[in-house]
């Protein structure tokens, strides 16, 4: 029995609540809601994050949940060139998290599906170069694991 405001879900007592119309009912709110997501589910391979970072200054920009990783790129760079002029992108990825981890002689990028794992594979390529290493910047696209 679909629920009306204030009254519960399904009608029964304890594990018998799932049997005859609740379970149709239910079942019928669940298909309803996958149909829902179908335009998030269509676009799964079409959000492109991208970070960019200046050598010089350690200033950053960044894009992410962008069409394409062109699109992520230069808007990494385009919001890195706002502080300054020596800006090279440092890591692009898709449907994911980006992170760039430095030292006083480095900066490094890595990605991943998660925010931790790209943290972790950005400081360890970055240890890899020498110590003292810290994350100046991650970012996620929308259907990442963070």
């Amino acid at each position: 029995m679909l629920r009306r405001r204030g009254q519960p879900i399904c009608e029964g007592k304890a594990i018998g609540m799932m049997r005859g119309r609740c379970r149709t009912a239910l079942g019928a709110a669940v298909a309803l809601g996958l149909l829902a997501l179908g335009p998030v589910a269509a676009r799964a391979d079409g959000y492109f994050g991208a970070i960019s970072v200046s050598p010089g200054s350690g200033a950053t920009g960044w894009g992410y949940d962008f069409d394409s990783s062109d699109d992520a790129a230069e808007a990494a760079m385009r919001n890195c060139s706002r502080y300054a002029q020596d800006c090279r992108l440092a890591a692009v990825f898709s449907n994911g998290c980006g992170a760039v981890a430095a030292n006083a002689d480095v900066y490094v990028g890595d990605s991943s599906p998660s925010k931790e794992d790209a943290m972790r594979a950005a400081m360890v390529r970055c240890l890899i170069r020498g110590g003292g290493c810290s994350i100046v910047r991650w970012v996620c696209t929308t259907n990442s694991r963070w």
